[in-house]
């Protein structure tokens, strides 16, 4: 429960992160990544790629806003489910969550994350169609979804 001087939008966010959490098996937490004792905009590690990318891996904010702006779970071997409460993180800008093993369909409530730029979801076990709500997300310039079980078109609205 939220206290006095928490903003809302924190709790929102470190709800919708356990839920992603636990609908990953709670493979997240167990990595050190989720679930700490630290704000939520600190969940991540900091890994170095070649040629010395830096990538917060995990959870991490805007300096601005405050809110989580990326989610960075990708080739983490993750299985489940993505909750469709995602949708609430509306801050979010980078969704790369590709190269894991997580089922089911891609939640509509996807289309509520009018600022995500990049949507990378490839090389999953996906299955359904792509829902309509992501042809409504005008600031989407990056689309992955190959590697799927997915149907129908991509949504030009």
């Amino acid at each position: 429960v939220p206290t006095g001087d928490e903003n809302p939008f924190k709790f929102i966010q470190r709800y919708v992160l356990t839920l992603l959490n636990y609908a990953f098996g709670g493979e997240i937490a167990d990595r050190g990544l989720f679930l700490q004792p630290r704000d939520e905009c600190g969940w991540n590690i900091i890994t170095i790629y070649p040629p010395g990318e830096v990538v917060r891996y995990g959870a991490s904010c805007s300096l601005e806003s405050g809110k989580i702006s990326n989610i960075f779970l990708f080739e983490g071997d993750f299985s489940g489910k993505i909750p469709s409460e995602i949708g609430l993180l509306d801050g979010l800008e980078f969704l790369f969550l590709y190269s894991n093993a997580i089922t089911g369909n891609i939640p509509s409530e996807i289309g509520n994350l009018k600022n995500l730029k990049r949507l990378y979801l490839q090389k999953n076990i996906l299955k359904g169609t792509i829902p309509t709500e992501i042809g409504a997300m005008t600031d989407l310039w990056d689309l992955n979804l190959f590697n799927n079980f997915l149907g129908g078109d991509i949504p030009s609205e």
